[in-house]
C-alpha cells in the first residue's frame, strides 16, 4: 500500500474544500476516485491504511469486469499486480460430479484470479498519481447538507477537522457509513457467513485433474457449501458458507473441525497443503446478500458493497465494486454540470441489477435439491 502524508502534515498543505469526498479507500472507492482526478478536487477518508491489502474472500475477476477497469482508466493497474487466468468454474452441485463450465467460448472470454490486495494498492497508487488526496485513520463524526453540498466532520489521531464538498460517495461497504448516518436503512436478505482461510497448494499441479487448474471451485454440501479460488502466489483461498445462526457455524469456527470437513470434501481438498489444526488461522465474515433501500440522493451516492453486497456464489464483488464506480462517475459528472436528476437515474440501474441478481441467485440455488431437510437448503429452496 502507498505511503501518505500523516493528517497533520496533509492537513497544513492540502485545502479542506473538495468538489468530490469518498467516504472508504477500497476497489470502488479508490477507482471512482481515480477516474474522477482529472476533472475534479477528489479526496479519499480511510479508516485503516493496512485493511485495504488484506486476503479477501471472492478473488476471481470475471471478463466483463475487465472492460469497466479499462473504462475507469486503470488498465495498468492489473499490470502493477499479480494475477493468473480465469478460465471457469468446476462445481458439485446440485449433483454428485464434477462439472466444469468454461469461459473460453464466452462472449466476455476467460477472466482473472488475482490478489485483491495488490490490485487495491495498484488502483489506490494511480489514484494518487493522479492527484487524488487520500487521508487515513479518520471516522466521520458527522454530516450536513445545504444547498451548496456538504460538510464532513472527522476524527483522527490529533484531533477533529470538516472538510467540504460540492459531492458525497458512501464506499464504506457493508458499514454503509454515509447511508446510516442520513438515516438510510439496509436490507439484508440472509445471514451467510463465511469462514475462510488461506493456504499453499504446492501440490495442486500433480494431484488434481489437468482441468481444474485455473478454475474457481464450488462443492454444496449439506449445511452449506465451499469456495476454492487459486492465488498467483502458489496459495489459495477457501471458504466454508453457511447462516450465522446454524449450529454447523459454532463448530466450523474450531479449525479442527474445519479442517476435517474439509478434508471430506471430494473438489475442494484436491491439492491442498493445511497447517495443523493450531496453526490454522481462521476469519469469519460477512457474505450476505444486502441491498441500501436508498443509494442515491441529492448529491450524493452509494457504490460497491455500501448500494449491493452480493452473495460470493455470484463472483460478482469486484465486478460490482468496479462497475458502480463507472455508473457513478456518470452520475457525478452529469451532476455537477447541472443535470437535476442524474442520481435518481443512477439509482433505478442499481435497483435493476439487484431485481435481476436476487432472480438468478434463487433459480441457481433451488438447482440443489439432495439436502431437502437442511434448514440452509430450505432457506434458498423457499
Amino acid at each position: 500500500m502507498p505511503s501518505t502524508d500523516s493528517i497533520t502534515e496533509a492537513l497544513q498543505t492540502s485545502t479542506l474544500e473538495y468538489d468530490v469526498v469518498i467516504v472508504g479507500g477500497g476497489m470502488a472507492g479508490s477507482a471512482l476516485a481515480s477516474s474522477l482526478a482529472s476533472r475534479y478536487r477528489v479526496l479519499v477518508l480511510e479508516k485503516a491504511e493496512e485493511a485495504l491489502s488484506k486476503d479477501r474472500v471472492g478473488e476471481s475477476l470475471p471478463a466483463a469486469a475487465l472492460r469497466s477497469l479499462e473504462a475507469l482508466g486503470l488498465g495498468k493497474a492489473l499490470e502493477q499486480s499479480s494475477h493468473t487466468d480465469y478460465q471457469g468454474v468446476v462445481s458439485i452441485w446440485g449433483h454428485s460430479k464434477p462439472f466444469r463450465k468454461d469461459f473460453f467460448d464466452s462472449l466476455d472470454g476467460t477472466g482473472l484470479h488475482l490478489d485483491r490486495g495488490s490490485l487495491n494498492s495498484a488502483i489506490t497508487q494511480i489514484a494518487i498519481d493522479n492527484g487524488v488526496n487520500f487521508f487515513y485513520n479518520v471516522r466521520v463524526k458527522s454530516l450536513e447538507s445545504s444547498h451548496t453540498g456538504w460538510s464532513i466532520g472527522v476524527e483522527h489521531p490529533n484531533g477533529l477537522n470538516k472538510f467540504s464538498a460540492e459531492f458525497l460517495v458512501d464506499a464504506s461497504g457493508r458499514s454503509h457509513v454515509v447511508a446510516r448516518k442520513l438515516g438510510g436503512k439496509h436490507v439484508s436478505e440472509d445471514r451467510a457467513i463465511a469462514i475462510h482461510t488461506v493456504c499453499e497448494q504446492t501440490e495442486a499441479l500433480t494431484a488434481m485433474p489437468r482441468s481444474y487448474i485455473g478454475t474457481t471451485m464450488i462443492e454444496a454440501v449439506e449445511h452449506g457449501w465451499w469456495y476454492r479460488a487459486p492465488l498467483p502466489n502458489g496459495k489459495c483461498v477457501l471458504s466454508f458458507h453457511t447462516d450465522s445462526d446454524l449450529p454447523i457455524t459454532s463448530i466450523m469456527r474450531k479449525p479442527n473441525h474445519w479442517s476435517n470437513a474439509l478434508r471430506s470434501t471430494q473438489l475442494i481438498s484436491a491439492g491442498v497443503t493445511l497447517p495443523k489444526a493450531p496453526d490454522l488461522n481462521l476469519t469469519i465474515c460477512a457474505a450476505n446478500s444486502s441491498f441500501s433501500q436508498q443509494s442515491a440522493g441529492q448529491n450524493w451516492l452509494a457504490i460497491g458493497d455500501a448500494a449491493l453486497a452480493f452473495d460470493p456464489l455470484s463472483s460478482q464483488g469486484m465486478f460490482n465494486a468496479l462497475t458502480t464506480a463507472l455508473l457513478a462517475k456518470q452520475s457525478i459528472i452529469q451532476t455537477l454540470s447541472g443535470a437535476p436528476h442524474a442520481t435518481k437515474t443512477y439509482a433505478q440501474k442499481l435497483r435493476d441489477v439487484s431485481d435481476a441478481y436476487r432472480h438468478n441467485l434463487i433459480e441457481f440455488y433451488r438447482t440443489e435439491q439432495r439436502w431437502s431437510e437442511s434448514v440452509f437448503w430450505k432457506r434458498r429452496s423457499a
